[in-house]
């Protein structure tokens, strides 16, 4: 068996595009070798497992250094709560600026955008992508937009949550929001006719800063379909004790918290910190409503049914009182 050729040094341990690769004089017959992993139609990977979609429309940049990432791609490279709909979406999904003839292959699928300078991020350096090459994606905030033919409103709120919310440099990386409500505002005035541009209108009047997660966000939804009062966010027992430990949703007129508690609060360290928490508020007369993944796929009905409850009995007390 004869031996197989050493690939260029550009191309190894490294995604490219099979004209990269016979511009460098690899031959078709190379590229099917046990080395070389075909991704898509056109894009190889040389000796790396999973390469990301960033170095994958690096490569794809060789050939259109007009091309960006977008849609389910761009969501996934940020880390972007999306449905499992569009999680499954496996495709690498790449634009053009519209007007540009789109890219059509196997396992690639094509668009046509028009987008704003500041609205497609630049990353140099990106790991196994080819030497020079750039990789480029759409902002968090314009994929929210992209993303809106293919959401609900409610998951539209979700994701515009996730873009609004204060990060923590310790677990996000970042000290800053992916958007604000105002720069959301102005994307869509921007772009106010393309397609989801109403649906995302109608879902950016309820989004809100404050929700850790889309658990957080749904069950505020719930509790505003069932026309009970809009809960705050991350609401302390003492406003002005900025060390404590927030309720994720609560009533402060009220004193109702509620919590959100998913897999993570298993941990040893965050049950020291939820009893710590709910020892606080139950100091100050609240009352601790607790919720988990069980609530969420019944759709929080528990969460409502029980505001509705405490909310109604106050009332009825301070009738009694009045009277």
């Amino acid at each position: 068996m004869p031996l197989r050729r050493p690939l260029p040094s550009e191309l190894q341990g490294r995604v490219f595009t099979a004209r990269q690769a016979v511009d460098l004089g690899v031959s078709r017959s190379r590229l099917r070798a046990a080395d070389v992993t075909r991704l898509a139609t056109g894009v190889y990977v040389h000796d790396v497992e999973e390469p990301t979609e960033l170095a994958q429309v690096a490569a794809l940049r060789y050939w259109r250094p007009d091309l960006w990432l977008t849609h389910a791609s761009a969501a996934r490279t940020f880390g972007l709560w999306v449905p499992p709909a569009v999680e499954r979406d496996a495709r690498l999904h790449v634009s053009l600026p519209q007007g540009r003839r789109t890219v059509t292959a196997g396992g690639v699928s094509g668009h046509t955008l028009i987008a704003g300078p500041d609205e497609v991020l630049r990353f140099d350096g990106v790991p196994h992508a080819p030497q020079g090459l750039a990789g480029a994606v759409s902002s968090p905030a314009r994929t929210w937009l992209d993303l809106a033919p293919l959401l609900s409103i409610e998951e539209l709120v979700v994701l515009g949550d996730q873009l609004v919310r204060r990060p923590y440099l310790r677990f996000d990386g970042r000290r800053t929001p992916w958007a604000t409500r105002d720069s959301l505002t102005d994307l869509l005035a921007a772009h106010a006719q393309v397609a989801g541009a109403v649906r995302a209108r109608e879902a950016l009047k309820l989004v809100r800063v404050g929700a850790d997660s889309p658990p957080e966000t749904r069950m505020r939804l719930a509790i505003l379909r069932a026309g009970l009062p809009e809960p705050g966010l991350q609401v302390r027992p003492n406003p002005g004790d900025r060390h404590a430990i927030p309720a994720d949703l609560g009533y402060r007129e009220h004193r109702i918290a509620l919590h959100y508690e998913g897999g993570g609060h298993r941990s040893p360290d965050q049950l020291e910190r939820d009893i710590r928490r709910d020892e606080a508020f139950s100091a100050s007369g609240w009352t601790n409503l607790r919720f988990t993944s069980v609530d969420g796929r019944q759709g929080f009905g528990r969460a409502v049914l029980l505001l509705r409850q405490i909310l109604g009995h106050q009332r009825e007390r301070h009738l009694r009182f009045e009277r």
